[in-house]
């Protein structure tokens, strides 16, 4: 597996404050509130918007907890899909590169993501049990 080419409008990025302020306005428009952010994160980003955010956290043990996933509610639906794809192909990689098993507890409303992540080769539980990925 290696990591997949760029959609020519994405690209990752690294953290920045307007990236951050753009990721907590994500929870805050929504009403919910902001997680904590990760040293370690994913984000990608159209020209330079951000379109999807998502903490690691490493643990002691063979695990990073991905948590925080959040999609900006302005982007385009297939923004948003190629992003989120984007996304999980290098958080997969990030899990093999650093031989953890990926694990995010997907919340209700996180049904796309879910079923995206099951097409890559992400084990998908219910909602009250984890996606997760083993390194591979």
């Amino acid at each position: 597996m290696g990591i997949p080419a760029l959609p020519p409008e994405l690209q990752l990025s690294k953290a920045t404050p307007a990236i951050l302020a753009a990721y907590r306005s994500f929870w805050e428009r929504r009403g919910k509130p902001v997680p904590t952010v990760s040293r370690t994160a994913v984000w990608v980003v159209s020209d330079e918007t951000l379109v999807i955010g998502v903490s690691v956290f490493s643990t002691e043990g063979p695990y990073l907890l991905v948590e925080g996933f959040a999609t900006n509610p302005d982007a385009s639906p297939r923004l948003r899909h190629e992003a989120t794809d984007l996304g999980l192909r290098h958080l997969a990689a990030l899990g093999t590169i650093m031989g953890k098993t990926l694990v995010m507890i997907p919340g209700p409303s996180a049904k796309s993501v879910a079923k995206m992540a099951s097409r890559l080769g992400f084990s998908v539980g219910r909602q009250t049990t984890p996606i997760y990925r083993h390194p591979s």
